[in-house]
């Protein structure tokens, strides 16, 4: 596989649920509920990263991936999933809440993440990391067991988000506040 740099900035455009559609102009717009998504993958986008069906352009070069499955998100894994065809091997991509992707690596891959993390939350900011798994080129992907396949991951980024209040929300704090809740 590519260094480990690499594959974060595909494990970034490859684990996601967000749509990308490709204007008659070239110009790419990306639509999605996540906000955390739509803002990586304008980063990217702003990085020089492109995407179609099968491949990732960027500053690196392009790349041909294809994600043949996917593991969504859910608020009680707090990560997602997925698995991508990358030449005539298989990946796994974990993308998460730093704890729970990092509790899905091997011990030797963390390095000082953990710090980091806690770096990162003393900041006031939230943490997602990114990581990966080589399958072979034999993994059977349709009926693989994803929690086998979700272990023994490599830890590639850990990422720090600052999360902005949305609007409102500073008046209903003050509304609870004021009612001493």
């Amino acid at each position: 596989p590519p260094p480990n740099f690499a594959f974060a900035f595909y494990a970034l455009s490859l684990c996601h649920a967000i749509n990308i559609i490709t204007r008659d102009d070239g110009i790419q717009e990306l639509r999605g509920t996540s906000a955390d998504e739509l803002a990586i993958l304008t980063a990217l986008q702003q990085l020089g990263f492109k995407w179609n069906d099968r491949e990732i352009i960027s500053p690196m070069g392009t790349t041909s991936m294809k994600v043949v499955r996917l593991l969504p998100f859910s608020r009680q894994r707090m990560c997602m999933s997925v698995i991508a065809q990358y030449g005539d091997n298989y990946f796994c991509f974990m993308k998460g809440a730093s704890e729970k992707v990092i509790e899905h690596c091997r011990e030797e891959t963390i390095g000082s993440a953990r710090q980091v993390v806690s770096d990162y939350q003393n900041k006031g900011l939230r943490t997602l990391s990114v990581s990966y798994k080589e399958l072979g080129p034999h993994c059977n992907y349709e009926t693989a067991d994803m929690a086998e396949i979700e272990s023994d991951h490599t830890l590639l980024a850990t990422l720090g988000i600052e999360d902005t209040l949305q609007n409102d929300v500073q008046l209903t704090l003050d509304i609870l506040s004021d009612a001493g809740l």
